[in-house]
């Protein structure tokens, strides 16, 4: 994954396409109101349950960290410029810090399933939050659209 843009120029400055390599570049719509929130949570949950370290850095129960998470989830109130307050029901709340980690762990858990469906992967993949460049051969590209992928 990419840290910001001056890392994303670097790590292509040096790319040059081969006649049979396109580049692709695509953006996942509203991904924050879109993520399932109790599939990310439980996709947290697996990440941190197999993290050595967590223990390490906290005194809290991985039980209650979730649990946490949950509230944290369903507690989604915004206002809008009617001065209303609204709760939101489905995706991350907008604005909150947990919001980019779920997102992050919920798109890399998705594309780390998707890369091992692959027939033809692509050559290179560079992800920042919901923005991927790809670079990946002609062929491939078309194989993938007939393959529904």
């Amino acid at each position: 994954m990419l840290h910001d843009s001056t890392y994303f120029v670097s790590s292509i400055s040096y790319l040059r396409l081969e006649d049979d390599e396109i580049l692709e570049s695509f953006d996942v719509v509203s991904l924050f109101t879109n993520v399932p929130t109790n599939l990310a949570v439980e996709t947290a949950k697996r990440r941190l349950t197999k993290c050595d370290e967590f223990q390490e850095h906290t005194n809290w129960p991985v039980k209650e960290v979730f649990e946490g998470l949950h509230i944290c989830m369903q507690a989604s109130y915004f206002t809008f410029y009617s001065q209303k307050n609204i709760l939101g029901i489905f995706g991350t709340p907008l604005g909150s810090p947990v919001s980019l980690i779920l997102a992050n762990l919920f798109t890399e858990n998705i594309e780390n399933k998707a890369m091992t469906d692959f027939q033809h992967p692509p050559d290179i993949w560079k992800r920042y939050v919901d923005n991927t460049f790809v670079v990946m051969k002609v062929l491939a590209a078309i194989f993938q659209v007939f393959e529904g992928h």
